[in-house]
């Protein structure tokens, strides 16, 4: 990209022109050959897959929990379901959604199924669910089975009668074969029908594809971003500029490039949203990066053109770096070994490499064109020898610029306002002196005079925000954290209400019999089933003479997400279950939602050393070769775990124990998504390794120039603290505006990142880094001889671009070098 951003200064309209011709061949490209977003997940090798198959074979699959299934349920204000006008209502509903495209059958609790493609019905079961597990003998039951039994089948009425659901069949094997138009046709009469006829109506399963409504969370990151950017800039065009590259590149990825990923890889449906969060945040960010760089050069006397290859030159060389970390750290994911991450790991990659290529080609083209024009508008707080141009504009430029300068202020009169009193309190209303060290050079002189107490500080604020992650607890999210009003979360409320809160989250057992048709190796399975305290029923339908494989559903007493649930699990898994088919030499293996969970975290526990092996171990090699440094590149590196175990701390807080839940829109507390974790570390580490990176450099470039470390320390500090913590700040601000939405798994992923990076830039990297820097000193940079000798020597500056850097910093004066404690 290096020289390709050099052609994009010299020959900026060329420039141009291939990013619109890239433009039109990724549209072309993205809408011919495209694929569909799916949360196809699937997890090798592991008990709930082995159930989740044997099942799928039985009657396609249908009521075991491993169709394409949908459920409608429904309540009465009054009376029953079973009432004349209430039982027709529902029953033009279901026969309005049974005509839907792509729905082969509807299973209802009124009478013959509805629909030209349904299955025939277990043995014993009845069209209608209501024959319960047939016809074996039943005990006396108590309340929860009563409400668990009369869910057993694939459409049934509560004990109450108030209550009754019915099951949507929709055609295709996988959740690839899914068409969401379809769902949401058949969702349609469901919407049109609750509150009207004294019905509430909801619906869950496939139809939770398509019930929430995505998040509108962009325009408010880009509008925080927008007046961080104006107070960095001072200026309306210099502060749009970055936000309109990361903007362009992200609208391209998403609407074109990320359908052709999902052509190949198995995309979540929630990818375009989290790729927009990151690439959004980086895209804004690596911006920034090239355009303070090109202001400064223009502020210290160098021309237009020269300004903008010394930027590409220097941020640049950054950002190429800082992408290229990221994108390592994603594609990490790949070494899981788990579908589901390989294309959200290639969807965010991709992003990343889109915004990277925005910042480096698309940038310097305009940055080249517009010269010191780039920073017309200036912001009434900004007086005329600080603005950029310096040159008086004439003619039409001139009444532009007037223009744009008073309509940014008008638009932005809160900001105007603020900007106008913080400078008459900070700098008595005068223009500072470009004379005096700036503020990170005091802060950096302040922190060195006290590194133990300042780095101890810091170690403390973060090992007590971690505290938290000690009691981390995975596992999906279910309908309970959806929207009130939406309709699944009305059927999850209504399901637990008249069946049983276990009825939302069932064990499905795949019961592998030694004998065909071994009806009493299934018979001893439920008794010592239903005989444990923790399950509200188990029951299972008639074993065919032929069978070799007979479905078991276990209803917990508890709903998904308690953690009692959990507990059943492994309890049913470890004692109950090996001691019931002990005799008969049946194998049974245990699926559905919590197990599908417990597998997942296992496969992560077994998966995670390699991951940590490759992203933490290339990111300490790449800090090694660039800051030829040992004790750099290792606290740069496992500081990111810090920062991790931090994040994970917060992310705990507000969802598990529900801290600053009403803040943030929260609708209930449960587990954490088993993989935030790892997509929070393979985003972080790289953003952790960006921020090292640009925060570092400039103190390794002094060190090799004076020896000094104390003065390395302080002027990398001076250099680039402002630029480190304003991206910092705008990074926060879009991951934080994604809390907004709606979306569960985005306002996971929004609290999870946008504590991770205020904690890692403003508390680690310019606090804990600068303070351990300083205690280490010389050691700062200890490299073994034979290792630097084998090293190849990268620098993210050529030594010209050093010397123009650094006369840009005003450090302060030390007579004297401070002892250190």
């Amino acid at each position: 990209m290096g020289r390709i951003s050099q052609w994009a200064v010299l020959r900026p309209w060329h420039a141009l022109l291939a990013w619109a011709g890239l433009m039109v061949v990724l549209g072309v490209l993205g809408v011919r050959f495209g694929g569909d977003y799916n949360d196809n997940f699937e997890l090798p090798d592991t008990e709930s897959t082995t159930a989740q198959q044997m099942l799928s074979e039985l009657s396609g699959g249908a009521g075991t929990g491993s169709g394409l299934e949908g459920q409608v349920v429904w309540k009465v204000d009054a009376g029953q379901v079973t009432d004349s006008g209430s039982q027709a209502a529902m029953t033009t509903v279901l026969t309005e959604i049974s005509s839907s495209p792509g729905v082969t059958c509807v299973i209802t609790p009124f009478g013959e199924p509805l629909g030209t493609a349904c299955p025939e019905q277990p043995p014993g079961q009845g069209a209608q669910g209501e024959g319960g597990p047939g016809e074996q003998p039943q005990p006396e039951l108590s309340p929860e089975a009563e409400g668990a039994m009369a869910h057993f089948g694939q459409a049934g009425v509560s004990p109450d009668g108030a209550i009754a659901y019915a099951t949507v069949l929709f055609a295709g094997a996988t959740f690839d074969d899914l068409d969401t138009e379809d769902i949401s046709a058949a969702l349609e009469p469901v919407k049109a029908q609750n509150g009207a006829d004294g019905l509430t109506v909801g619906a869950n399963g496939v139809f939770a594809f398509v019930a929430g409504e995505p998040p509108s969370a962009e325009g408010i990151g880009v509008t925080v971003a927008l007046v961080i950017l104006l107070f960095a800039f001072g200026s309306v065009l210099g502060a749009f500029l970055p936000i309109l590259s990361a903007v362009l590149s992200v609208a391209l990825t998403t609407t074109f490039v990320l359908p052709l990923v999902a052509r190949s890889f198995d995309v979540a449906t929630f990818a375009p949203i989290l790729a927009s969060m990151i690439g959004l945040g980086v895209g804004i960010d690596y911006s920034l990066f090239v355009i303070n760089r090109y202001r400064d050069a223009i502020v210290h006397g160098r021309e237009p053109r020269a300004a903008a290859l010394e930027s590409v030159h220097t941020s640049g060389r950054a950002v190429r770096f800082a992408a290229a970390t990221v994108i390592i750290a994603l594609l990490g994911l790949f070494a899981m070994r788990i579908t589901f991450f390989n294309g959200i790991a290639v969807a965010s990659a991709v992003t990343v490499f889109m915004v990277m290529v925005g910042a480096l080609l698309l940038l310097p083209a305009v940055l080249s064109l517009l010269g010191t024009w780039a920073f017309v508008g200036r912001m009434a707080w900004i007086s005329d020898e600080e603005a950029i141009p310096q040159q008086r504009l004439t003619g039409l430029w001139h009444r532009l610029g007037r223009v744009l300068r008073y309509v940014g202020w008008v638009l932005y009169l809160p900001v105007t306002l603020l900007g106008l009193a913080w400078r008459r309190v900070v700098h008595g209303g005068r223009t500072p002196d470009p004379r005096r060290p700036n503020w990170f050079a005091r802060y950096g002189n302040w922190l060195q005079h006290r590194p133990w107490l300042t780095g101890g500080f810091a170690l403390l604020v973060m090992l007590v925000i971690a505290m938290p992650m000690l009691s981390l607890r995975l596992g999906f999210s279910d309908d309970s954290g959806a929207a009130p009003g939406s309709p699944q979360r009305i059927a999850y409320e209504l399901t637990a209400e008249g069946f049983g809160p276990g009825v939302n989250g069932p064990f499905y057992l795949a019961v592998e019999l030694a004998q065909p048709g071994d009806q009493d190796a299934v018979t001893v399975l439920t008794d010592a089933l239903n005989a444990d305290p923790g399950v509200a029923l188990a029951a299972a339908s008639p074993v065919a003479e032929d069978a070799t494989v007979a479905p078991v559903q276990v209803i917990p007493t508890t709903a998904p997400q308690d953690e009692a649930t959990t507990d059943l699990l492994f309890h049913l898994r470890e004692d109950v279950i090996p001691s019931a088919t002990a005799a008969s030499g049946a194998q049974a293996y245990v699926g559905g939602f919590q197990a599908v969970t417990a597998d997942f975290t296992q496969v992560l526990v077994d998966a995670l050393p390699w991951f940590l092996l490759i992203v933490v171990g290339f990111g300490f090699l790449a800090l090694v070769v660039l800051f030829r440094s040992v004790v750099v590149a290792a606290t740069g590196a496992l500081s990111g775990l810090l920062s991790l175990s931090a994040a994970l701390g917060v992310t705990v807080a507000v969802f598990q124990w529900g801290w600053t839940a009403d803040l943030v829109r929260l609708e209930a507390t449960g587990p954490i998504f088993p993989f935030l974790p790892v997509m929070v570390f393979a985003i972080l580490f790289g953003l952790s390794c960006d921020y090292q990176v640009f925060l570092v450099s400039r103190m390794h470039e002094e060190w090799l120039t004076t020896g000094d470390n104390r003065k390395a320390v302080r002027r990398g500090l001076a250099g680039s603290g402002r630029v480190v913590a304003i991206a910092a700040a705008i990074m926060t601000s879009v991951f934080g505006a994604f809390v907004l939405g709606n979306d569960p798994t985005i306002k996971l992923f929004g609290v999870a990142l946008s504590a991770a990076v205020l904690l890692d830039a403003f508390v680690v990297r310019l606090i804990l880094i600068p303070s351990l820097m300083t205690v280490f000193g010389t050691a700062n940079w200890w490299l073994p001889r034979w290792l630097d000798r084998v090293l190849p020597h990268v620098s993210v500056e050529s030594e010209d671009d050093l010397a123009a850097g650094a006369a840009e910093i005003v450090d302060v004066e030390e007579p004297e070098p401070a002892r250190l404690g």
